[in-house]
């Protein structure tokens, strides 16, 4: 019985470490100022998906302050993904399968 607990951990931790190499793969083969403006974006979505809503909370009289803030939460978050996809997303201008293939591309031209 142990060993099935030790063995579903062990796939477990396997499958974790494998998922944060990819990713550590992926974020190498980005530039760098690409990455720092992801970070950079996802920070100022935070800020301004907290911060908006609740100024129209406080400013809006008491039945309509929740609903309107809540609509326009859902339209930030809407318009934030959209953004993303549009740059960072699998069709977007800064995707990671684009550095893939070039990644790929340059690395077959070094063994020829």
């Amino acid at each position: 019985m142990n060993d099935s607990r030790f063995d579903s951990a062990k796939r477990a931790l396997d499958a974790l470490q494998k998922r944060r190499r990819q990713r550590i793969e992926e974020t190498i083969r980005r530039p760098l100022n690409q990455e720092a403006a992801r970070s950079l974006f996802f920070i100022v979505l935070l800020f301004v998906d907290v911060f908006l809503p609740l100024e129209l909370y406080y400013d809006l009289p008491s039945p309509n302050n929740i609903i309107a803030a809540f609509v326009v939460l859902v339209m930030l978050v809407y318009g934030e993904i959209r953004l993303y996809n549009a740059f960072w997303g699998k069709k977007g201008r800064w995707s990671i399968e684009k550095y893939k293939k070039s990644f790929e591309n340059t690395g077959e031209e070094k063994k020829t």
